[in-house]
This record gives C-alpha cells, structure tokens and sequence, in this order.
C-alpha cells in the first residue's frame, strides 16, 4: 500500500491516541492504529478506512519490546516506511485503578506497581523510540511527539510511579531530540492535564472536579490534545524540537497558592 506520510500512533484504540490518529489520517497520512486492545485497534482502523483514509490496526503491547519490533515491522510492510511516530501508550490512570493498583504514597507503594509503571510507561516508550529511529533514518528524518504528563512536570499528592515515570518521558524526549536532531528526527512531548476520556465513573468524577483548579475552569478533550500532538508532528513545526506543550488549560501557569485566603 504506497502512502505519502506515513504515522504510527500507539494506544490509538480510544482516548487520545484514536483522537489523534484520526487527526494524522484527516490531515493525510497513513496511519497504523496499534494497541494492546487489539479489536480497538482494528475498529478504529476499520472506522478510518470506512472515511476513505489509510489506515490498518495493529496490536503492540510497548511493555515487550518483540511486540515493538513486530508494530515496526508492519509498518513497514503496510506503508513501505515511517515518518511520524506518537508514543501515546502508557500505563495509565483508568488501567491502574481497574487493576486495583496504587501508587499514591511512595512510603507503602508495592514495588510492582513502580516497575510496572516505569517498565511500560517509561521503558516502553523507549523502546519505540529505539526502534524507529532506523526507518526513520531511511526517510531522511521524521517525527516523534510522546505524551508525557503535568505530572511528570510538578510534583503534587499522589501517583508517585505515574509521575515519575512521566517525568521519565520528558527527559528522554530531550535526549531523542538532541542526539538525532543532525539527522532530521525531531522529538516533542504533550503534558496533558484533565482530559476526561476513560468511561470509569471514579476516574470522570475526579477529573471533572480537578478542572475545576484549572484557569479555564474545564476539563480538556482528548481531540484538544491530539491536535497538539498533530501540530508537533507536522512541518508546520519544522523548527520545533525537544519541547514539552502543556496542554492543560492553565494548570501549571500558576502559582498553587495564588487563590489562598490569607486569613
């Protein structure tokens, strides 16, 4: 299947990743839809091939890296190259709590919960990034945008593995930034802040009343965030690399006790 740009976006079955994969295919690229949710993956593949774009879904698990390998390799052979990659997967807030795992307080966090975090979220998005640079090479450059977190950027209560893990993403999209940037690879980061996408009602609730601290007093879309991720990728960012978009209506532009009663 020949294709002009071509992107691979990760945890593309819902959420953020599908809102950007549909982005990246309704502004011309060829997209592989990859997911650990493999059926995810191939319905909202089918649901882009159904609007007359390219698109194929793929199923990718980023904590193995023979699966990354195997997401590459598809690609590949799908498309014929890569220009663009998001690293949109991670082990993520609505995954943790369905899995009854918690990481709030680093003084009685099980340490599986650390290593599955950093493992998947962290090592996994490493590990992407390891493996399409040499495509990318072979094109003559590329895109990687990887979606960190606010709380990867401040510290707060709560998520100690998450955070960490994110703070992770952040510094090794600068590193990617810096040792490929003579080759024509740019890497960026999104930051995302509330952004209610996961249908569990506790994880709804809790993001609905977080907005609430932001400066637009909402919470975002995951389409909000995906257009971000779409832009970084884009040649209209051409001169964009190794930098960290906060998307998050103003939650990290202030100071946290700007609003406090001084009596």
């Amino acid at each position: 299947m020949a294709a002009g740009r071509i992107a691979i976006v990760t945890g593309a079955g819902a959420g953020i990743g599908k809102a950007t994969a549909e982005l990246l295919a309704e502004s011309g690229h060829a997209v592989l839809v990859a997911d650990i949710n493999t059926d995810s993956a191939k319905a909202a593949a089918e649901e882009l091939s159904g609007r007359g774009f390219a698109a194929v879904g793929c199923h990718v698990d980023i904590a193995d890296e023979q699966s990354i390998q195997q997401m590459i390799a598809e690609c590949l052979s799908q498309f014929g190259g890569l220009d663009v990659l998001v690293n949109n997967a991670a082990r993520n807030m609505p995954v943790r709590v369905a899995a009854g795992e918690s990481d709030e307080d680093v003084a009685t966090m099980d340490a599986a919960t650390w290593e599955r975090a950093l493992g998947t979220t962290l090592t996994g998005t490493a590990l992407c990034c390891k493996h399409a640079i040499g495509p990318m090479r072979e094109r003559g450059g590329g895109a990687i945008v990887n979606t960190a977190s606010i709380a990867g950027l401040n510290g707060g209560v709560g998520m100690a593995a998450y955070s960490a893990a994110k703070a992770g993403v952040v510094s090794l999209t600068k590193h990617v930034a810096v040792t490929y940037g003579r080759e024509g690879i740019r890497c960026n980061a999104v930051a995302p802040g509330v952004i209610v996408s996961s249908p569990l009602p506790q994880i709804r609730e809790s993001s609905q009343a977080a907005a609430a601290f932001t400066p637009l007093g909402k919470a975002g879309t995951p389409r909000e965030v995906g257009s971000a991720i779409a832009f970084l990728a884009s040649p209209a960012a051409s001169y964009i690399t190794g930098q960290i978009l906060a998307v998050d209506g103003g939650m990290t532009c202030y100071l946290p006790y700007a609003g406090w009663d001084k009596d």
